[in-house]
């Protein structure tokens, strides 16, 4: 797959001051939704610990959440948005970001965010760092059609 600089709406989705290169794809923010049907963890492992789905998550890949509904309290026990991203009031785990929001959604962005940062820590040679989509967040790193962008970085 090759990298583009433009969205296909033609706008650029990059500021000239962040470059993409051939890095590796990440993943959507429905892959990293915690399944509801209680499948064990995909492929790719939450990077534990810096973002854990709840509080008494241990290891992966073979710890299932089967049986826990996604109405289920314990997911709001995971890593919270606002512990990542200091600035924000986001209140809500990663977890419960991801379950109750979708690209549709008026709480979008912060789904788009706890994707990009699940793949800068989980995966190799992602378009951007972890350090890069807190920026995002805080306005310091302006990226043109952000969710464009981001959807470029997913397989």
């Amino acid at each position: 797959m090759a990298w583009a600089s433009l969205s296909p709406d033609g706008r650029m989705c990059a500021a000239m001051s962040h470059a993409v290169g051939r890095n590796s794809l990440g993943r959507s923010p429905g892959y990293w939704r915690p399944n509801k049907n209680g499948q064990t963890f995909q492929s790719i492992a939450w990077p534990a610990p810096t973002v854990v789905p709840f509080s008494n998550y241990t290891s992966q890949p073979n710890l299932s959440w089967s049986g826990i509904a996604w109405t289920d309290p314990r997911w709001a026990t995971g890593t919270k948005f606002n512990e990542i991203f200091t600035g924000s009031n986001e209140g809500r785990s990663f977890s419960r970001i991801l379950i109750d929001e979708s690209g549709n959604s008026a709480g979008n962005m912060n789904w788009f965010l706890c994707a990009a940062y699940l793949n800068a820590l989980a995966v190799t040679n992602y378009a951007l760092t972890a350090e890069e989509v807190i920026k995002i967040q805080t306005g310091e790193l302006q990226i043109n059609n952000l969710i464009g962008f981001l959807k470029q970085t997913w397989n």
